[in-house]
């Protein structure tokens, strides 16, 4: 290989790089606008989730909270509720025994 050939594959090689260097920078140059839309996508993101999502979570626990509490009270029954349950079924019985000794006599 003469130096004159030598020479045209380097400036052949040298022009092939400097295309693909060129390349590699508009690529880049995409990559860093596509990535400055996704911030910003993201960062609309974050404030629906803070702004709209988060205070619609709270209601609903709130409303879940009171839901549950309202359903304890409603399950509580107090003392005396149930000694009348208890008396009631003490009574019952007690009928039973005397109207099988009624029946009996």
């Amino acid at each position: 290989m003469t130096d004159s050939e030598k020479l045209d594959y380097l400036v052949n090689k040298f022009d092939w790089i400097a295309q693909e260097i060129i390349t590699l920078k508009e690529d880049v140059g995409t990559l860093k606008q596509k990535m400055a839309v996704l911030e910003q996508q993201v960062a609309n993101l974050r404030m629906y989730q803070e702004n709209v999502l988060e205070p619609g979570l709270k209601r609903v626990a709130e409303g879940h909270l009171d839901l549950n509490r309202k359903l304890i009270e409603a399950l509580k029954t107090s003392e005396e509720e149930e000694m009348l349950y208890l008396r009631v079924n003490v009574l019952e019985c007690d009928m039973v025994r005397v109207k099988e000794k009624l029946a009996l006599a």
